[in-house]
This record gives structure tokens, C-alpha cells and sequence, in this order.
């Protein structure tokens, strides 16, 4: 295994999203906002799922380059900027259902799930599309660090386009996730990992990752949601055609 395994997350202890000591104990209010808010996206959104595998040799070259020149975003800044560019191509998942309605939005503000003590809150990168990788790397590292101190203020989770989850660095395969209402979908992030990738006549080694995106088929048709993650895959695969 690599150390691209990792996606440059440090490794944490589980999240104490329950006491852990044998009895009954009232549940966390943290836990008690994400029981509700996820149930009812289970029973009132009607989840599609789809993967894609992407080739993430181009983006590990593109770290190192950047890194020879000072800076080094991480793989999760990187897809974090592509959903940001995606969004902007594709309205239909940059829009909220809302009853009987559709707001589409204007702006590709992409949240991203971070670990707390209690579960997990969603800070957002607004304007994904027009920040470069690094706005977006020293951005992402600040809210990161607030949502674990506790810190985060409202304005800085709220108005969310999509989220990101990310657990790649669990040396995860392949996951889903449940959308985060009232977005129209989620995109789950899995390890990158060494695989043999048939090139012609040979065989070599390659990077590889899935993501699976959840969509709500009320307002993402199957169609859109491939091209939406057609577009993802082609932007990670050609970092620097829009970096």
C-alpha cells in the first residue's frame, strides 16, 4: 500500500459519538441533531448510487510539482475544487428541493465532512470553483481545525451546494453516504490505492480511486448524476488544465 493511502489526513482516534460505558445514557445533542436530520433524508429522499473509479496518477504528479514550488494541496483539496467545478457545469446537482419546489443556486459552495468528538460537522468552501488550490488548502485546513475545537460559526456551515466525505485515509474501498439535506447529493471518497492497470499489451502499476456519488432521485436523474461524475473524473485526470 502507498503512502497515498493516507490522503493526507492524520490519522485520528474513532469519533466518541456514544459513551462507551455499559448502560443507558442519554444520546449527545451532536448525535441527536445527525439521528434526525439523516433519518429523514433516508426516508424522504430516494438515494441512487453510482461509482467511479479515477486514475490519480495526474493529481500525484501535480502535488509533487507543486511541492517543488512551495506548496503542496492535498488530494481531498484538489477533489474539493473539482466538485466545486462541476457544480457550475451541472445545476441540477447545484440546486436544493425544497417540497414542491427547486432552488437552484448560484454560487458552488462545497462542504466538507470533518470528525468531531460528538460525529461529524459539514464546514463549506464557498465558491469552490473560483478559489485556487491553495486558498482552498488554507481554507479547508482552518475550518478543519475550528470544527474540532468547537469554533466553527454558523455562517461557516450553512449554504452548502454538496458535500464531500471523505475516509481515505481508513484505507476504505468503497463506501456510500447519506445525503445532507437539502442538497441533492453526497460524494463518498475512497483510499487511493496501487492497483495493476492494464496499459495495451502490458501491465503496470497504477493509482486508483472510487467515488461513489449518492444522489436524490427527485431532483438528479441517472443520466445527470454519470455526468456529473463523468465531469469530476475528467477534471482529477487533468489537474493541470484547470489548476
Amino acid at each position: 500500500m502507498s503512502e497515498e493511502k493516507s490522503q493526507d489526513r492524520p490519522r485520528r482516534a474513532p469519533a466518541k459519538t456514544i459513551p462507551t460505558e455499559p448502560g443507558t445514557h442519554p444520546l449527545p445533542g451532536m448525535r441527536k441533531i445527525i439521528a434526525k436530520r439523516l433519518t429523514e433524508s433516508m426516508r424522504n429522499s430516494p438515494h441512487f448510487y453510482l461509482t467511479a473509479e479515477i486514475d490519480m496518477e495526474p493529481a500525484a504528479a501535480l502535488r509533487k510539482k507543486r511541492e517543488e514550488q512551495g506548496s503542496k494541496p492535498s488530494y481531498n483539496d484538489l477533489i474539493l475544487k473539482a466538485v466545486g467545478l462541476a457544480l457550475k457545469k451541472h445545476p441540477h446537482v447545484n440546486a436544493y428541493f425544497k417540497d414542491s419546489e427547486v432552488e437552484v443556486l448560484t454560487d458552488a459552495n462545497v462542504g466538507f465532512a470533518v470528525a468531531v468528538e460528538q460525529g461529524l460537522t459539514v464546514p463549506v468552501i464557498r465558491n469552490a470553483d473560483t478559489k485556487s488550490l491553495e486558498e482552498i488548502a488554507a481554507e479547508s485546513k482552518e475550518l478543519a481545525e475550528k470544527a474540532r475545537e468547537g469554533k466553527l460559526q454558523m455562517t461557516e456551515i450553512q449554504g452548502g451546494s454538496i458535500t464531500v466525505s471523505n475516509l481515505g485515509m481508513y484505507d476504505v474501498e468503497n463506501f456510500t453516504a447519506i445525503i445532507n439535506p437539502p442538497q441533492s447529493a453526497i460524494l463518498a471518497v475512497s483510499s487511493i490505492r496501487k492497483k495493476p492497470i492494464v496499459d495495451g499489451e502490458k501491465i503496470r502499476p497504477g493509482l486508483r480511486m472510487n467515488a461513489t456519488l449518492s444522489s436524490d432521485h427527485r431532483m438528479v436523474d441517472g443520466v445527470l448524476a454519470a455526468e456529473f461524475m463523468k465531469t469530476v473524473k475528467e477534471l482529477l485526470e487533468k489537474p493541470e488544465d484547470w489548476s
